[in-house]
């Protein structure tokens, strides 16, 4: 399977539920909290929660600019469902 990734930052009120959404899915994913990355990392462009697939978005947004909060949290049901789609691709 691709590598899937959860970028978070510390506090954010959704990054929580993502991860338990994934651990009840049983999907496996690395960790990336933002808050210990240097400012040029790629991933403090993406707002917290967001999980990518390789590069491709299943959940957030990339912002571009520092941060900011994600608000479209789906269910384990549709998280699998898009994953499933991503990962045909």
């Amino acid at each position: 399977m691709k590598t899937l990734r959860l970028v978070y930052f510390e506090g954010c009120p959704n990054a929580k539920l993502a991860e338990q959404r994934l651990r009840e899915a049983g999907i496996e994913f690395e960790k990336i909290c933002q808050d210990s990355l240097p400012d040029d990392s790629p991933y403090k462009k993406y707002s917290s929660p967001t999980l990518l697939m390789e590069e491709a978005i299943v959940f957030g947004a990339s912002t571009g600019t520092d941060g900011g909060c994600s608000i479209d949290m789906p269910d384990v049901l549709e998280l699998k469902k898009r994953l499933m789609v991503l990962g045909s691709k």
